[in-house]
């Protein structure tokens, strides 16, 4: 969801920054886009507060931070270019969709539902529905298992090198977008866009073919 479906890297930065200050902790807007961001909050957190927290101490912490993050990002909330687009040429050919994100549902319900395209996807694969975040590829595993796929009929739109690794793992064909990492900061896709305008239901078929298969 975060930098495929909303560009919200540089609020989550900030929300992260934000957060660890009122902490007495200081990041630097590069340690969070390098360490953190991509990572599930239980994943990183302990990284940052040390590995004796609570479950339930980990969860008021994580839920401050999202909490900062939706604040500051629902004024400027907007899908990325050519995303709709893309999402009604799939849906005019009956593609099934769904959201597999290392993010919280709150937050996936509130992008989902400001961005208003909720609809077009069967639902949403949260932080809380997986044991092992990304690069792990239970994620989309399980995201291909609620759309009533094998991962090897699925295609993965990725911007993090970690979200590209979970999808290849899967066995899934992996889309790289360049929303927050160049390309030569991105692993081996089967395809790198640096927008969805160049991306469509034909040229997705096209990664099943005999000759990318």
């Amino acid at each position: 969801m975060d930098g495929v479906i909303v560009d919200s890297l540089k609020h989550h930065v900030e929300a992260s920054r934000l957060f660890a200050e009122r902490h007495g902790i200081q990041l630097s807007g590069k340690e969070i886009r390098d360490k953190y961001f991509g990572r599930r909050n239980q994943d990183w957190m302990p990284e940052l507060f040390g590995d004796k927290l609570t479950m339930e101490e980990m969860k008021i912490l994580a839920d401050e931070k999202e909490a900062v993050f939706r604040e500051i990002f629902e004024p400027d909330i907007r899908l990325m270019d050519g995303l709709l687009e893309l999402l009604q040429d799939l849906k005019e050919h009956h593609i099934p969709m769904i959201v597999g994100s290392s993010a919280p549902g709150e937050n996936i319900a509130f992008v989902l539902e400001k961005t208003g395209v909720a609809s077009f996807f069967k639902g949403y694969l949260d932080d809380s529905r997986v044991s092992n975040g990304k690069p792990d590829p239970e994620i989309y595993i399980k995201s291909a298992e609620a759309i009533g796929l094998p991962p090897e009929k699925c295609v993965v739109i990725e911007d993090s090198p970690a979200g590209i690794e979970s999808g290849k793992r899967a066995g899934a064909k992996v889309i790289g977008i360049t929303t927050t990492q160049p390309r030569e900061k991105l692993p081996p896709t089967d395809l790198t866009i640096d927008s969805f305008y160049e991306l469509s239901y034909q040229k997705i078929r096209e990664l099943f073919s005999e000759n990318n298969s």
